[in-house]
């Protein structure tokens, strides 16, 4: 787990209500000063897309959680053409070649797909109370809680490639204080 590189978040209150063990600060005085930044490469072909999925696509997408509710997107996209929604996914431990459940609609554009060469298809601001599936009611805590155990990834669908055109794992990147 990369609980080290996020000691000064919202740790020191569980939705349990306990105080965190893994927590690292003096006396814990954070209030939520830090922010965090999580990185993804996209990728065609990427877990756990399908391996046969041949395109020019590719992307990176950023998370910056700012405080304990707010967190903001970006995702810049190159040559992704027909894009039918984006979404953060858990990964299906039972069965990693197929996605896992949504925690987070990025973009819904099914009823008319976008095509995007070079910009960003998201640039947004969420919150908590955006969480669906199993993060729904949840806090940003959980999803750090994913996050740490390797268990998120964006996905990019499209007309072409509706399970995910191209995909990548969220990493920690940095932690600002």
């Amino acid at each position: 787990m990369m609980y080290s590189s996020i000691k000064h978040y919202d740790h020191h209150s569980t939705r349990h209500g306990d105080t965190d063990p893994r927590c690292s600060c003096k006396g814990c005085k954070c209030n939520y000063k830090s922010i965090l930044l999580i990185q993804s490469l996209l990728l065609p072909g990427s877990v756990p897309t399908d391996k046969t999925v041949t395109t020019q696509s590719r992307g990176f997408g950023t998370v910056t959680i700012l405080n304990n509710k707010t967190f903001y997107i970006n995702i810049f996209v190159n040559f992704i053409h027909d894009c039918i929604m984006s979404h953060i996914h858990i990964k299906n431990t039972s069965n990693p070649k197929t996605n896992g459940p949504i925690v987070l609609w990025l973009t819904n554009t099914q009823s008319q797909p976008v095509s995007v060469e070079n910009s960003f298809l998201v640039s947004k601001m969420f919150s908590s109370n955006d969480f669906v599936g199993p993060l729904k009611g949840y806090s940003i805590e959980e999803f750090l809680h994913y996050l740490g155990a390797n268990q998120l990834y964006f996905n990019v669908h499209t007309v072409k490639y509706p399970n995910g055109e191209i995909a990548g794992d969220l990493l920690l990147s940095h932690s600002f204080q």
